[in-house]
């Protein structure tokens, strides 16, 4: 059988010198399959075990180990997969001009929640981690314009997975327009209710419609008033004054700049002096008694 082989393959390269310039690329036309189709498969017979050691032995890859535990670990499939958490429910429960409130339900396995915004006519949504509150204000929108929201559900991701709910929509109110003429408010009126020789405390009525005052001190022989934002308090204690000296006090109630606008009290003088002795309680007595009634003095 290599005799015949041999014989072939001399003939081929001869028959090829003229087309081939070097003995390798004589050889590199004697395909496999020529060579298979000039000999019978009884001619070629079993490959011998000295070719099978000197050949698969060398150049074949080994096989890649598997590892042991590899066979415990178990097939990911549709039984094991993490249950879908219930969708929540979105509910706009108030808005204004610039701000809008969402609330929900509580979602059973739920962990915390994320909630989603944007204006509906972007695509772009802003995410808010509420954790596990049932309710949400979002602040610092536009006025007159729609938004969209979405709540996600967030679980373990182990047994359980998250889901985001149906989108609800918003319009945020207009802007009121401002009143031409805003109505001023009421005055108040301070009254002094005690002093040291550091301090001053002042009170006063509640104003209608005012949102918060703000207080406004001096000594009288100067020009410039420091003011003190006391919020919606109606009294206040002066602090860090001189003594013996007078000091000038006013109030002023603050509106909301839009339908109501802010005014000063009346001006009212105290003068600190802690040498100064308590009052005597006063005795009334009544002076005329009548059947119907009495002059107290």
């Amino acid at each position: 059988m290599f005799s015949r082989l041999f014989k072939v393959l001399r003939l081929r390269s001869h028959s090829q010198v003229s087309s081939s310039t070097t003995p390798s690329s004589r050889l590199l036309r004697l395909e496999p399959l020529e060579v298979r189709e000039l000999l019978s498969a009884s001619e070629i017979g079993e490959p011998t075990p000295a070719l099978v050691s000197g050949y698969a032995t060398n150049d074949l890859p080994e096989p890649t180990p598997v590892p042991l535990d590899a066979l415990d670990a178990p097939v990911p499939s549709a039984a094991n997969s993490p249950a879908p958490l219930e969708k929540p429910v979105l509910t706009v429960t108030g808005k204004t001009d610039t701000t809008a409130t969402v609330s929900w339900n509580a979602v059973p396995n739920a962990e915390r929640y994320s909630l989603s915004y944007k204006p509906s006519n972007e695509t772009t949504w802003t995410n808010k981690n509420v954790g596990t509150n049932a309710s949400y204000t979002v602040s610092g929108l536009n006025s007159d314009s729609d938004y969209d929201f979405r709540l996600k559900a967030i679980s373990d991701g182990v047994n359980y997975k998250s889901v985001y709910s149906a989108v609800v929509s918003v319009k945020t109110n207009a802007t009121p327009a401002p009143s031409e003429t805003p109505i001023p408010l009421e005055k108040p009126i301070p009254t002094i209710m005690g002093r040291t020789g550091t301090t001053i405390t002042v009170s006063w009525n509640a104003v209608d419609n005012a949102e918060r005052y703000s207080l406004s001190y001096k000594p009288s022989s100067e020009t410039t008033w420091r003011n003190v934002n006391v919020g919606t308090n109606a009294s206040y204690t002066i602090a860090g004054l001189e003594n013996n000296m007078r000091y000038d006090v006013r109030v002023k109630a603050i509106g909301d700049g839009v339908n109501y606008k802010s005014v000063y009290s009346a001006i009212v003088h105290a003068e600190t002096n802690e040498s100064l002795p308590p009052l005597d309680a006063p005795v009334p007595t009544v002076d005329v008694a009548g059947p119907t009634f009495l002059t107290i003095n």
